[in-house]
């Protein structure tokens, strides 16, 4: 069975970050941080959400200083972030997705629609290239693909192992072969085969 996806909400709300976790956790794994600070201290423990909720104005570390550290941090840089805010406005919009948010979303937000976009989001950092996979000199078997999806969503070896059920060695082959029918080096050069 695949392992849920995990979502990291970032608020210095309480109530807020009560009411996200309410309706998240019946399809989510959900991690909540009440500062910039304690979600940069969240991800340097090694954690790894599939998708970051980030409210923008917060006392501190405001939410553009947030999401510049999270893509300085290893390994973080492919974790998509959907500004949470209570700013609205086009200039507040395009600002937030110029910082490199993958997503705006205005406060207090409707239940079902943050459902929805954290569905769509997270379905789209993940969809492959099928353009640029076709042209690839070796193609990918099913397998392959599979360690591909887990690999742009930042798993460990390990887990990868673990969600496939594949001995930790025989994962060691399948990164190393997916890698090379790609022709990249490392995990961070994936991105170019995902929407």
């Amino acid at each position: 069975m695949e392992r849920l996806n995990n979502v990291l909400v970032v608020d210095d709300d309480p109530a807020l970050l009560e009411q996200a976790e309410a309706i998240l956790s019946p399809q989510y794994g959900v991690s909540l941080a009440s500062s910039g600070e304690q979600a940069l201290h969240f991800l340097e423990k090694g954690n790894r959400p599939d998708l970051i909720l980030l409210d923008i104005l917060m006392p501190g570390m405001d939410g553009y200083e947030t999401l510049a550290a999270i893509r300085n941090l290893e390994g973080c840089g492919h974790i998509p972030v959907v500004y949470v805010t209570s700013l609205t406005g086009p200039e507040a919009e395009v600002k937030g997705l110029t910082s490199g948010a993958a997503d705006f979303l205005t406060k207090p937000f409707v239940p079902q629609v943050l459902l929805t976009r954290v569905a769509l989001r997270l379905r789209r950092e993940y969809a492959l290239n099928e353009e640029r996979l076709s042209a690839l000199p070796a193609a990918l078997t099913e397998r392959e693909r599979q360690v591909l999806r887990l690999l742009a969503r930042g798993r460990s070896n390990e887990e990868i192992s673990r969600e496939l059920h594949y001995s930790y060695g025989y994962v060691k082959q399948l990164v190393s072969r997916v890698l090379g029918k790609l022709g990249v080096r490392s995990r961070k050069e994936l991105s170019q085969f995902f929407y």
